[in-house]
């Protein structure tokens, strides 16, 4: 890093309770894990001029254009009101996985761009900037969770009253509303043994699995208004099992939150079948990832558990990790 080139890094996450509350001004509980994203911000001669760089793609504009694969890099970027630099990406979140892994791009951004351009932003300035570039700009259905937990990570309790997370219409610039509350529960957290398995990704984005739900919660849909309020409910309960150690009643909360998402119709048969597995081997909870139909998080009893059910799940899917808690975004 120097006065004309940063890097940052931000991390994926697993939401263990709460999931799309988030969109509706509830309660989450997440962990960050070590599967993360970069952002290597570097200033240009020309400063008029933005390049965007990641994997086999590349744009280079003075005026975004929308309509293509970059979108979100775009619209952080013009929400951001900088120009006259590159950003070059790198990831090793699976695309459509539900590990929120949009989000650890557009904060990575940011935290850079504040650095080299000597900019004030606060962290949660940073999370609700990147937030609001899916939401008010690409104007699709997404939370605050994956953003939050990206900037602070690691386990991280998250309350949204009195904030709305939806779609252009719904959601409000970040002067508008008030900041997330966020409590770190690091030093009260598990030692988990966790299983990321992604079988075979049936969504492009989450915004596919939210919109329908959205949609039903904002016309008030009885059933899914009292579903919301009870996986939010289910959030606190978590809160409090992590404090005060319950460890068991954890997993079992983990649980009750992913057979809400089988009743939403968030898993796959993939996903179903690498849940039997799961179960019959021993596993401690199970929670389908993000908007569902991508990833989940298997919970071991210890290491020796946790290699049993890796080797047992990894032909039944298309990539697995052995994850455990990170940091939130840093310099690198």
């Amino acid at each position: 890093m120097n006065e004309n080139n940063v890097v940052s890094s931000a991390p994926g996450r697993i939401d263990l309770s709460g999931g799309a509350t988030d969109w509706c001004g509830m309660h989450t509980l997440s962990l960050a894990i070590n599967l993360r994203a970069k952002a290597e911000v570097s200033l240009l001669k020309d400063t008029s001029l933005i390049q965007i760089e990641i994997g086999n793609e590349f744009v280079e504009y003075k005026k975004p254009r929308y309509g293509g694969n970059l979108d979100l890099f775009k619209s952080v970027i013009e929400l951001s009101g900088l120009k006259g630099f590159k950003v070059k990406y790198e990831t090793n979140i699976p695309k459509g996985s539900g590990l929120g892994g949009s989000a650890p791009l557009t904060v990575a951004t940011l935290h850079s761009l504040n650095k080299l351009f000597r900019k004030k932003w606060s962290l949660y300035y940073i999370a609700e900037l990147a937030q609001r570039a899916e939401t008010l700009k690409l104007k699709t259905v997404q939370g605050l969770q994956d953003q939050y937990t990206a900037v602070f990570g690691g386990l991280v309790y998250m309350d949204f009253r009195n904030k709305e997370c939806q779609k252009g219409k719904y959601s409000k610039p970040v002067e508008k509303e008030p900041y997330a509350t966020i409590e770190k529960l690091d030093q009260y957290c598990p030692n988990f043994h966790i299983i990321i398995a992604v079988p075979q990704v049936e969504r492009v984005s989450s915004n596919q699995t939210n919109q329908e739900l959205s949609e039903l919660y904002l016309n008030g849909n009885k059933k899914v208004v009292n579903q919301m309020k009870y996986v939010a409910s289910l959030t606190q309960l978590a809160k409090k099992a992590v404090v005060d150690g319950k460890i068991q009643l954890l997993y079992e909360i983990i649980n009750k939150n992913n057979n809400i998402m089988i009743e939403w119709g968030w898993l796959s048969k993939y996903n179903l079948e690498v849940m039997k597995i799961a179960k019959k081997n021993g596993a401690l909870a199970i929670k389908t990832c993000g908007a569902g139909r991508g990833a989940m998080a298997i919970f071991a009893k210890d290491k020796n558990h946790q290699k049993q059910l890796f080797e047992l799940i990894k032909p039944k899917v298309t990539q697995i990790y052995k994850v455990k808690k990170d940091k939130g975004v840093k310099f690198i």
